[in-house]
């Protein structure tokens, strides 16, 4: 029977309000009258289940032997009346998942160091650790500190354990841990898994999420970077360990020059199944799908070469530059725009502003979030909402063309192209191709036609 508010445990844990309940059990705050302080109570479900058992056991046996200010210490464990009882200290807090989509790329930054501090002493331990459950919801700030605590060891597993089992949260979970293969570099995934949805507040699919500086042009491009690096399919392409993911985001790691191999084919697979398709190599949705009303929802297809156009839900989003005057050219204002912010300090990527015939209305850049407005330059805001998304790769010699493709295909859904248009430029990794580094974004607001 489950505990009820009022009941006393072992004569020591008065219970005063439900906190959660899960899959395997429910966790209620109590009063320790021994210690004179309130703690966390995690009762496990009724079950005849003797591997739910087993694991309930262990995660009271991992947490009691680990000592990080990170992670909750284990105060008891003990049975009563026929269930199985976990007591930790209390966190008082939220968990993450209240972020979501309201996260500054500066908190970001801060939580990712402290989070990859925690697995670094996990993954440090003989044998390591791995949690197999980073999510959001797994993640509490401290109200008072603001300080980070990891908590649900439920799925915890040593690495040298030989049983492997899927395991986890499918929205955070990579795909060689949804097959049973779970490493170190698995937590890593879902640590980058969990901070892009906390960033752009999108849900993620498995091999179908853009580089998240489309959803957010203004973080840094060295946490982008890291970001994306981690969430790569095959996990010999991530960072190796938590020590060298934080040493990238402090700036003090080389880049990595791994060689890129095709992924293995079961992780494309599996990537497949789980963005709702049946392909091997990801790619776009075959049909435009309109924008949910909610803001924070975007249909999110995949960059690959030679795109077809698809629609996405734009935020708002702004660029410092200047306007380009009659008889001006475009590419030579901009190196204007480059050079006077870059002896600034300020760098950010390349925006063109067109009007619907093709004229250059302004060029600038989009700012990392928290630089500086460079001297000189004039704020303009991009056109937002519903837009056609097509990415072409190679030099901008091609882009008339592209643009004449992108308004076909919106004239071809039965949508009406809005009076402007823009597009952002982006430099790829140097281990690509020069046809492939080159990157442009059009994008192209739309509305439905009459």
């Amino acid at each position: 029977m489950a505990l009820r508010v009022g009941e006393r445990l072992q004569d020591r844990y008065l219970v005063r309000e439900a906190i959660k309940s899960g899959g395997m059990g429910s966790v209620f705050l109590a009063y320790d009258d021994r210690l004179q302080g309130l703690c966390a109570v995690k009762e496990m479900h009724p079950s005849e289940d003797e591997w739910a058992t087993r694991r309930f056991r262990e995660e009271a046996t991992t947490l009691s032997r680990l000592q990080h200010a990170g992670i909750p210490k284990v105060r008891d464990f003990f049975v009563q009346d026929g269930l199985h009882y976990l007591v930790m200290d209390y966190v008082a807090g939220d968990t993450l998942a209240v972020e979501a989509g309201s996260m500054t790329g500066a908190q970001a930054h801060k939580d990712l160091l402290e989070i990859l501090s925690i697995l670094d002493y996990l993954h440090g331990l003989d044998p390591a650790i791995i949690h197999r459950d980073i999510k959001p919801g797994n993640l509490i700030r401290e109200r008072q500190s603001g300080r980070l605590i990891l908590v649900d060891f439920g799925l915890a597993r040593s690495i040298s354990d030989n049983t492997q089992t899927t395991a986890g949260t499918v929205m955070f979970c990579s795909p060689e841990q949804m097959v049973g293969k779970g490493t170190v570099r698995s937590d890593l995934y879902s640590l980058a898994a969990t901070y892009y949805v906390l960033l752009t507040g999108l849900q993620i699919q498995m091999g179908c999420c853009k580089p998240i500086l489309f959803h957010r042009p203004d973080l840094p491009p060295e946490l982008a970077e890291v970001l994306d690096t981690a969430l790569r399919l095959d996990p010999e392409q991530r960072y190796a360990s938590a020590r060298e993911m934080r040493q990238a985001l402090l700036g003090q790691g080389t880049p990595l020059k791994r060689p890129r191999p095709r992924p293995p084919l079961w992780t494309l697979v599996l990537a497949g199944f789980c963005a709702g398709g049946y392909w091997v190599w990801p790619r776009p949705s075959p049909s435009p799908q309109p924008p949910s009303p909610s803001p924070s929802v975007t249909v999110s297809p995949t960059r690959v070469p030679a795109p077809t156009p698809v629609l996405v839900f734009a935020p708002e989003q702004g660029g410092w530059g200047l306007n380009v005057q009659p008889g001006q050219q475009p590419e030579e204002v901009l190196a204007k725009v480059l050079e006077q912010s870059s002896l600034q300090g300020v760098n950010g990527r390349p925006v063109v502003l067109y009007d619907s015939s093709g004229r250059v209305l302004k060029v600038g850049i989009l700012l990392p979030e928290g630089s500086p407005p460079p001297k000189g330059l004039a704020s303009f805001r991009l056109p937002d909402g519903q837009l056609a998304w097509l990415v072409v790769t190679g030099d901008y010699e091609q882009l008339p063309a592209e643009r004449n493709r992108l308004r076909e295909w919106i004239n071809g859904q039965g949508l009406k192209p809005g009076s402007q248009f823009y597009e952002v430029r982006r430099i790829g990794e140097a281990n690509q191709s020069k046809a492939e580094r080159w990157e442009t974004d059009l994008c192209w607001p739309v509305r439905r036609s009459k």
